[in-house]
């Protein structure tokens, strides 16, 4: 693979010289000038200007291919690069084996020791000669961003590493007290906990009346919900009473006694190395530096906080190649409409919100890049026309999403895919407290991806998840690795979630290790039918399939919802040629087949359970009659790698599952990603 890269480089190199005098290929560095012609003798120096230049060349050259070329070094990006409606071929990329990147971040190099007497009384005594203090307005920083939003969030970075904003507890929630709002309302017939309108609830450790001090502190917390967590502002702590008050807005479902919750951005609470809090008022930011730490090291604070890094609109075969975007408060790439435009061997660091949102247009690339570390998601996709079913052709291929919902921990995938037709494979997604992958999508493929270390955090949750729509259909996840999916509170963890009358979809041929959790095995169907699960190896899981029938009356209930009749009817129609004709299924009446499907020809190795299921008390469904041809043996010795030898499949009636094409191949940003 190294010889590849090599060879690559060379090749890339060769084409760079050949092509220094053609007509539209230009040249920036960090040492250029922006009034200079763009040549490799006198190239251009901000991005922001090269936009510009490109957009005055194309005005002038319709039609002609455009190639720019980075020198190696940083290019601080002070507002939004935007490139829009050119219809010609245009590269962005790195001089071969040149690092180039892009920062919408400053520099922190004034750190200095804490000398304020009323500032070391309020750090805890272990630390106070070991936390530095940064004037932010020395280095041009007057705003100093938000602190419990998903957007305008300023973070911290040393050495390419997110650092973790103070809080307590440091790694777990605590459990609050009674919740206090005066307004109750129950949230539905089955669930029987009131919860409360207003912000107000009790702490029960005094240790928390230090917070009092804290100007800036703030809270995260599952307020009802274990699935739904926000994160808010404290205006007033009472030490007496001891009780906490918070800026709204309001959590949509209210507050319950003993919720979870941690606080955060507390000076008080910095007691671990890389812990650090922002006071926004006197702009000043508080760090435990690590004891290597040297004035040379690079520390950062993420500062642009346009919208995006990059936004590019009506863009036809745009590429951008080998280049590092990092730094910023919100979400580094934009891609609206358009045709075939490229994301490549490209390092996503280091935002406040989101790596890339895909809005519309068609045959979009997102191949071999490193994207990590994202207060919320990984890559938000939208394109194709579900009514019609006609599909966008979206690729994301081969990269590695790692280390994503640090901020906002509930609904924040490695990837949301919603509209008609991707395909997304060969990536590793791993690092996150809730899911990698959400569908809200028809026609999409799903194979020989990595996924590991998910749902660490919510509950009733699945490594990928879908929720409440019968007209999703299309859905295929083959040859998939699923590890390490664990966790929950009450409900459980999934590697794959099908919730709410999710129906249609196939799951084959996937490798599920140590998967599932509490209610949930590693497949979890809540009250669909006519989805299949065949020819899958579970190894020393939970349980291979957990399944909740529903009543008919439920089904009926939901079925006839006004959300089901607008999601089925109105959206789309489930009744149109092009959906009955796609998926032959809908041919049948929505009420027949209720709670069918079909777990065929799978193995089992050391599983706790073949299937949880739990028959209503009204309605005993016979959950024995969807089992077929499965094998249940008990766990030995022999590790996963010997159930995956074709033989062995196939004396077990399995068809042979190619594991070893699996996860991403040749990413150039493995080892970096193998090291964070």
């Amino acid at each position: 693979m190294k010889i590849y890269h090599l060879l690559r480089i060379a090749l890339c190199v060769l084409i760079l010289f050949s092509c220094q005098d053609q007509k539209g290929v230009f040249y920036v560095s960090p040492n250029g000038n922006d009034d200079a012609t763009g040549t490799q003798q006198h190239p251009w120096k901000s991005v922001n200007k090269v936009a510009e230049h490109i957009q005055q060349f194309v005005s002038k050259n319709p039609g002609e291919p455009i190639k720019v070329y980075f020198d190696e070094g940083s290019y601080p990006i002070l507002e939004m690069i935007e490139l829009k409606n050119i219809q010609s071929p245009v590269t962005f990329s790195a001089i071969p084996g040149k690092k180039v990147y892009w920062s919408g971040a400053i520099k922190i190099n004034n750190w200095k020791e804490i000398t304020d007497e009323s500032t070391l009384n309020r750090l805890q005594p272990k630390v106070s000669n070991k936390v530095k203090v940064a004037n932010l307005e020395e280095l041009g920083i007057s705003d100093c961003g938000q602190l419990f939003t998903n957007t305008g969030r300023m973070d911290l970075y040393h050495n390419n590493k997110r650092q973790k904003m103070s809080r307590w507890p440091n790694h777990e929630y605590a459990v609050a007290g009674k919740a206090l709002g005066e307004t109750k309302f129950k949230m539905n017939s089955t669930y029987k906990v009131f919860a409360h309108k207003e912000p107000i609830w009790e702490y029960k450790d005094k240790r928390i009346n230090r917070w009092a001090k804290e100007e800036n502190a703030c809270v995260n917390g599952y307020w009802y919900w274990d699935w739904a967590e926000s994160n808010q502002s404290i205006i007033h702590v009472d030490t007496v009473k001891q009780i906490i008050t918070m800026a709204g807005p309001e959590h949509i479902y209210g507050y319950k006694d003993n919720c979870r919750f941690y606080g955060y951005n507390l000076l008080c609470e910095i007691d671990i190395v890389g812990e650090y809090s922002i006071d926004c008022k006197n702009k000043r930011i508080y760090w435990y530096a690590p004891e290597n730490y040297t004035p040379e090291d690079e520390v950062i604070v993420s500062v642009l906080n346009t919208p995006y890094m990059l936004s590019l609109t009506e863009m036809k075969q745009f590429t951008l190649d080998g280049i590092t975007l990092l730094g910023g408060r919100n979400t580094a790439i934009k891609i609206s409409e358009g045709e075939e435009n490229q994301i490549l061997n490209c390092h996503i660091s280091s935002f406040g919100e989101d790596a890339m949102h895909i809005n519309g247009g068609k045959k979009h690339t997102i191949k071999g890049c490193l994207l990590e570390q994202f207060g919320c998601s990984g890559i938000k996709a939208n394109g194709g026309d579900r009514k019609t079913l006609t599909p966008a052709d979206y690729l994301i291929d081969n990269n590695i999403i790692q280390n994503f919902s640090l901020f906002s921990h509930t609904y924040q995938p490695a990837i949301l895919i919603q509209g008609v037709g991707a395909t997304i494979k060969n990536n590793q997604m791993r690092g996150s407290t809730s899911s990698a992958i959400r569908v809200e999508a028809n026609d999409v493929l799903i194979e020989y991806n990595h996924f590991s270390d998910l749902v660490r955090e919510s509950d009733d949750q699945g490594g990928l998840d879908m929720f409440y729509n019968y007209s999703l259909r299309g859905l295929i996840i083959r040859y998939n690795y699923w590890e390490n999916i664990l966790g929950g509170t009450e409900h459980g963890a999934a590697a794959i979630r099908f919730d709410d009358a999710i129906s249609g979809e196939k799951v084959y041929g996937n490798v599920f290790f140590n998967c599932g959790s509490k209610r949930f095995g590693a497949v979890q169907i809540h009250g669909g039918k006519d989805n299949y699960v065949e020819n899958n190896l579970f190894y020393k899981c939970h349980a291979s399939v957990s399944f909740s029938p529903w009543t008919k009356k439920k089904w009926h209930e939901l079925i006839r919802a006004e959300k089901s009749y607008n999601r089925m009817y109105k959206e789309v129609d489930i009744n149109s040629d092009v959906y009955q004709t796609r998926y032959p299924e809908l041919k049948d009446s929505l009420n027949a087949n209720i709670n069918v499907n079909h777990i065929y020809n799978n193995l089992l190795v050391g599983c706790t359970k073949e299937i949880i299921h739990k028959s209503p008390k009204e309605e005993k469904i016979d959950v024995q009659s969807i089992l077929k041809n499965n094998t249940n043996i008990e766990s030995t010795d022999k590790e996963l790698a010997y159930y995956l030898q074709d033989s062995v499949l196939k004396s077990h009636g399995l068809k042979p599952i190619p594991f070893s094409a699996i996860g991403p191949k040749g990413n150039i940003y493995e080892e970096i990603a193998n090291n964070e």
